[in-house]
């Protein structure tokens, strides 16, 4: 089994803002990707970061052109599996289009017949969401999404799981915020730790049962609080926890 890539993304750009307005979704543009780390990443859009109306086949990368210039970009990242047989017949679909991309335009009439739910095709001519829909379909994955397709459509694909969603400046370093998190949440908990053992503690004494556990809640909060600022400090338990992982 491999797996492919699907990527949901706003730039903020004025096109895409027109678009959510209209089709009143959180995200406005597709791409997909053939790896994780979202070096194969494609598209059909803007072949100018400056212009939205020039547009065709794209090679995306998330640190250069469009994305690098809309740093606030927000995005969703799912992964989906599929046999080795269906991803390499995607890969060849994308290389295909790819090799010859300049046999290929930008749909952009089509994109904006989306507000009026009026379809406009040509089989050289794609926005992003009709990309991504034929690149898959020719692969062999059976999709259940309307024929009027839009990015947030994909949200609909079965079997998929969520990778990723912020800022996908961010995505890089993912697992550097996760990991952030994961220590603040830890180091939060073990700084709130001496009060409710402490707290336990007098629970037990006023109803006068369970003297051992008093014994070890007290001997422990104890402990704790005489504990050296090194093994409670956050930043230390961060640099610890992220050695850990």
């Amino acid at each position: 089994m491999k797996k492919i890539y699907i990527l949901m993304s706003h730039t903020g750009t004025a096109l895409s803002n027109l678009i959510k307005l209209y089709t009143k979704n959180e995200y406005t543009h597709v791409s997909i990707s053939l790896d994780e780390n979202l070096n194969e990443l494609y598209s059909f859009g803007r072949l100018n970061p400056y212009n939205p109306f020039i547009g065709g086949f794209v090679h995306e990368k998330i640190n250069s052109g469009t994305y690098k210039r809309f740093k606030n970009t927000t995005s969703v990242l799912y992964s989906v599996d599929v046999e080795d047989e269906v991803y390499y017949k995607v890969k060849k679909e994308i290389k295909d289009i790819e090799k010859n991309k300049d046999l290929y335009d930008f749909n952009i009439l089509g994109l904006f017949c989306v507000a009026i739910n009026k379809k406009i095709s040509r089989d050289t001519a794609f926005y992003c969401a009709e990309f991504v829909r034929y690149v898959l379909e020719e692969g062999g994955i059976k999709l259940n999404l309307p024929e009027l397709i839009k990015p947030e459509d994909f949200k609909k694909l079965e079997n998929k799981k969520l990778i990723y969603k912020g800022l996908l400046r961010d995505f890089e370093n993912k697992n550097n915020i996760y990991t952030s998190n994961f220590c603040s949440a830890v180091t939060s908990s073990i700084l709130t730790l001496p009060s409710l053992l402490t707290s336990a503690a007098y629970n037990c004494i006023s109803f006068r049962e369970h003297s051992s556990a008093i014994y070890f809640c007290i001997v422990v909060a104890s402990i704790i609080f005489t504990t050296p600022s090194r093994l409670t400090s956050p930043i230390r338990m961060s640099s610890l926890f992220t050695h850990w992982a």
